[in-house]
């Protein structure tokens, strides 16, 4: 009978870990975590208060999403059967769920990430842990985050673009890290989804183009051969075309509906006309763009010159549009910094930033208790493999 048996500093918190015995006997001695936190009160005055079980959760879950799926089950798959009251099923399924099903962008102190990406230790002893950053789309705040874009809602409508994607990305995956891929994944899925959108508005003209932009200046600015870039942007070339051709059967069946519904005839023509008029200047926007140095943002006085000669356009003010290309320009250099540069630190707030000392010693110690018990499981999950074999 093999066992392993660990300790630190503070006491032994893995006293028994039967390779080959039952689940239940997969336990730790969970005290420790009162330790860590009356430890960390104690020191400080009463201060700080620390979970050690929430950063121990948390850096189990942060340590699975870096696994690929089959490695992740079989980890998921150790903690469930170790019987440990701590996990309870949401958290064993979260463990399980690929992190690519998760939304937003998490923000972290680069001094932060170090610890979660340092210290994780696999089978073979430590190893360096690549934290993914996913991309869900620009930060809408104030009068941005009511602004509503009409279109169709039916997500299938693009499924023939998204499947493109999802081989386009399989295909990369074998070339590209895994932030990059995922960046990738986010901006092209954006573009994808705003290609439904209705071009009947100077917002939605706005918004479509800017999720354009930011899939372009991803394809641009990662690290790829010449030939992924070129993939991308076939396939972003698609979503566009895409687009103008269904903004355009749209029209065509408003027209077939002027002769079913002659009572609502004026209601549909100005339906009609503000989309035939969007698609024009969303042509002229966009050859405008293709010869900016600074894409959409360097076409501000166009755009606001086709929103105010237009006719039917759900247009914004002049003041209105200026506030949209300032609040966007900031979103992608955000976008910039976080996805292309990789400075994952929260750039307004670096200099408030202060280190507590017995915070980072309660942070290093769950991180070893994390550490440990990671071997275990790993080494416990082995040996059922190897058992079942």
């Amino acid at each position: 009978m093999s066992t392993v048996n660990t300790t630190i500093a503070t006491g032994p918190y893995l006293p028994k870990f039967d390779n080959s015995a039952v689940s239940n006997d997969v336990k730790f001695d969970k005290k420790i975590f009162d330790r860590i936190d009356s430890k960390a009160a104690t020191e400080s005055g009463d201060t700080v208060n620390f979970s050690s079980r929430a950063q121990f959760l948390f850096n189990l879950q942060t340590y699975s999403h870096t696994l690929a799926d089959e490695e992740r089950n079989q980890f998921a798959d150790g903690i469930a059967q170790s019987g440990d009251e701590i996990f309870d099923e949401n958290f064993v399924q979260h463990i399980r769920d690929s992190p690519f099903t998760k939304e937003g962008i998490f923000r972290i102190d680069p001094e932060t990430r170090e610890k979660m990406e340092s210290s994780i230790i696999g089978k073979e002893g430590f190893v360096h842990q690549e934290l993914t950053v996913l991309y869900s789309g620009p930060t809408l705040i104030g009068q941005w985050n009511f602004h509503k874009i009409s279109g169709s809602g039916d997500i299938h409508e693009t499924d023939h673009l998204t499947n493109q994607l999802d081989q386009l990305t399989s295909k990369a995956a074998k070339k590209l890290s895994k932030q990059d891929l995922a960046t990738m994944t986010g901006t092209m899925g954006r573009a994808i989804d705003a290609s439904r959108n209705d071009l009947n508005s100077s917002y939605a003209l706005f918004r479509t183009n800017y999720d354009y932009e930011v899939a372009e200046q991803a394809i641009s600015k990662l690290p790829m051969s010449d030939g992924l870039k070129e993939e991308f942007s076939n396939l972003l070339s698609e979503v566009r075309s895409f687009q103008n051709q269904r903004n355009s059967d749209y029209i065509d069946q408003q027209e077939i509906k002027i002769q079913n519904y002659p009572q609502f005839e004026g209601i549909i023509k100005e339906e009609i006309q503000a989309l035939k008029e969007g698609l024009e200047i969303n042509t002229e926007l966009q050859q405008s763009i293709s010869h900016s140095q600074n894409g959409l943002f360097g076409v501000e006085n166009y755009f606001q010159i086709l929103i105010k000669n237009s006719e039917s356009i759900e247009g914004e003010s002049s003041e209105n549009i200026s506030d949209m290309f300032n609040h966007f320009t900031d979103q992608v250099s955000e976008f910039n910094r976080i996805f292309i540069e990789k400075d994952w630190g929260t750039a307004r707030n670096k200099k408030e930033v202060t280190r507590d000392p017995v915070m980072d010693t309660a942070v290093e110690e769950t991180q070893e208790l994390t550490n440990q018990y990671i071997v275990a499981i790993n080494s416990y999950m082995a040996n059922q493999n190897t058992s079942n074999t």
